[in-house]
């Protein structure tokens, strides 16, 4: 298992645990962070369902899930590799933050940590993420830091009564 705690300059990345699951809750309750989510969590007991996906996946080999936090230990988010494809070296990036936290180049700081992580010691060659098309803050992280848009998926997910597409952007790692 390649599950290191992850560092740069201001941020800590480490491991998800189960005593995360109160922030997860409220990550994934929150209406600004989960705008464009596909999961939601009404309950505490029911954000234990992304605890066991975090902790299966890490398990398995198939996805890593971390905290990202600054000096003082303030819990900012999550930000995981997942769907990993050993033959084929490739996987989905996904993350979330708190509003607190969002504008100040910490999601763009992660994401480079990761994917460094991914190419390093995970040895992929493409990470790819789904975004809805609406979601212009994510489209433009990923922009930034070298992802290109593949294309649409369309009908992809069913949310709030309506199918809804997705765009699938990737980066191929050298």
């Amino acid at each position: 298992m390649i599950y290191p705690e992850l560092k740069t300059n201001r941020l800590t990345l480490r491991p998800v645990k189960a005593s995360d699951q109160q922030q997860v809750f409220e990550g994934f309750s929150h209406p600004e962070v989960n705008k464009y989510f596909g999961i939601t969590y009404s309950t505490f007991d029911d954000t234990a369902e992304q605890m066991n996906w975090y902790a299966k996946n890490a398990e398995e080999g198939t996805g890593y899930s971390w905290v990202v936090t600054n000096d003082a230990g303030d819990f900012m988010g999550v930000f995981s590799i997942y769907y990993i494809h050993p033959i084929h070296k490739r996987a989905e990036v996904g993350y979330w933050l708190m509003p607190d936290y969002w504008n100040q180049g910490i999601a763009s700081e992660a994401l480079q940590t990761l994917l460094i992580h991914a190419k390093t010691n995970l040895k992929l060659h493409r990470v790819a993420a789904e975004v809805e098309p609406e979601n212009k803050t994510s489209i433009e992280l990923l922009k930034k830091n070298g992802f290109e848009r593949d294309g649409i998926l369309r009908d992809m997910e069913f949310k709030h009564g309506k199918y809804i597409h997705l765009e699938i952007w990737s980066i191929i790692l050298q």
